[in-house]
This record gives structure tokens, C-alpha cells and sequence, in this order.
């Protein structure tokens, strides 16, 4: 019998692995993709998972293989460090219009195009070289507003709705070269504005101040994904 504290049971997946089910601890993903045990998570990480009952002869380049207690650990260490990425603000928020509201319960509507005109806005540098053994290079954007938009030139490549979480953006799949200058845009979250943001993560506001944009941290995470043979 195995006595799992709730952090364990938080990490706890039931996987079918080599024929056998069996419990995988791990705060990484983890999933099985033909015969083999897949982890993915971010390369500047050691990515570690327990296994029980144990696998009979786990195999993969980097793979260290240890026993504690009932619990079987397979672990890879960290392959690459976090990319450089170098931001410049480029201009200062305005004011931002009154959010509209419409419809029978007079929800807030999408800012018309020429709102965004009072977004703030950084220049994002891209580095000349990317880990080019990872799956993924994340860009993670920690910002106070209402909206942030991501630019590649005039390419409108993804945008998110502030709601105290980070916003993180996979940059494989728009195939921007090395070096490449992204544009982040924040339209100011305004101090009145009729918009649900869970407590915990809606802006204090000074006294007087009618509205935030603010970038509080860029940065890249490369992600790997490794694959074990049980």
C-alpha cells in the first residue's frame, strides 16, 4: 500500500507503460506515445518522474535511473540555459478611451481598432542563436493591462486578455529567423473598467491613478521532450 501526501496526488498520473499500468509522479508532462514514456518540460529544468512499480531496464540518452523506497525515479538534467532576450520600450501608454459595454447584460465589447492607439509598447529582440535541440522556445510575457498584442512586423501573432496569469506564446510555429524584433503592444487596463479579474490578481490602483500598462518581465524557456524505453 502506497500513502500519497496531496502534493503527490497533485503530480499522480495512471499510465499503461510496458504492458503494466502504473503510477507516474512528475511535475512535468507526462504521457505514453507507442511503446515509450514520453516527459517534456523546460530544457533550463532537470526533468525528473518516480514510477511504480519500476520499469525493468529503463533506457535513454542522459537518463539516470535511481530507486527510493517504493519509488523508481528516472531523471535527466538540465540541457541548455534560458536565452538572452533583449526588450526596449518603444512609447508610453496614452489614455485609454472608455471600454464600451453593450448587449442585454451590458458586458464590456471589444476595444474598436483605433483604441489601441493608447497601448504601450516594447520591442522584443530575439537572439541570433536558439537552443536548436528544443521541442519549443516559449516566450513569456508577465504584463498589467487590458489587452497585449504581439506583433512580427505587421503580422498580428497572438494576443491575450489580462488575467494575472503569464502569457506564454510557442514561437516554433511562426518560423521567425534568428535575430527576428517582435513588437508587444498593451492597451492600459483603465481603473473603472467593468471587466471581472479575480481579486488575487486585479491591479491595486493608487489613489488617483486611472490606469496601468506595465511589462514586468520577458524571457524565453526552451522546452525538450525526452523519450524513455521502459
Amino acid at each position: 500500500m502506497l500513502l500519497l501526501s496531496q502534493e503527490e496526488l497533485a503530480r499522480l498520473q495512471v499510465l499503461d507503460i510496458a504492458g503494466q499500468r502504473r503510477l507516474v509522479f512528475s511535475d512535468q508532462q507526462a504521457w505514453v506515445a507507442g511503446d515509450k514514456l514520453l516527459l517534456r518540460g523546460l530544457a533550463t529544468q532537470p526533468l525528473r518522474a518516480g514510477i511504480f512499480p519500476a520499469l525493468a531496464k529503463p533506457r535513454a540518452p542522459g537518463l539516470t535511473v535511481t530507486q527510493d523506497g517504493a519509488l523508481q525515479y528516472l531523471a535527466f538534467a538540465a540541457d541548455t540555459a534560458e536565452p538572452a532576450l533583449a526588450v526596449q520600450p518603444l512609447r508610453e501608454a496614452r489614455t485609454a478611451p472608455r471600454i464600451l459595454t453593450g448587449g442585454l447584460a451590458g458586458a464590456a465589447l471589444q476595444p474598436i481598432p483605433e483604441a489601441f492607439g493608447a497601448a504601450a509598447s516594447w520591442q522584443l529582440k530575439l537572439p541570433a542563436v536558439l537552443p536548436a535541440q528544443a521541442e519549443d522556445v516559449l516566450l513569456e510575457l508577465d504584463f498589467v493591462g487590458d489587452i497585449g498584442r504581439l506583433f512580427a512586423g505587421t503580422r498580428l501573432l497572438d494576443d491575450w486578455y489580462f488575467n494575472g496569469q503569464r502569457w506564454q506564446v510557442g514561437l516554433r510555429q511562426f518560423g521567425l529567423k534568428p535575430g527576428a524584433t517582435l513588437n508587444l503592444s498593451v492597451l492600459p487596463l483603465r481603473a473603472d473598467a467593468p471587466i471581472y479579474i479575480d481579486a488575487a490578481h486585479r491591479p491595486r490602483f493608487a489613489e488617483g491613478q486611472a490606469q496601468v500598462a506595465e511589462l514586468r518581465s520577458a524571457r524565453l524557456l526552451p522546452v525538450r521532450r525526452v523519450a524513455i524505453t521502459p
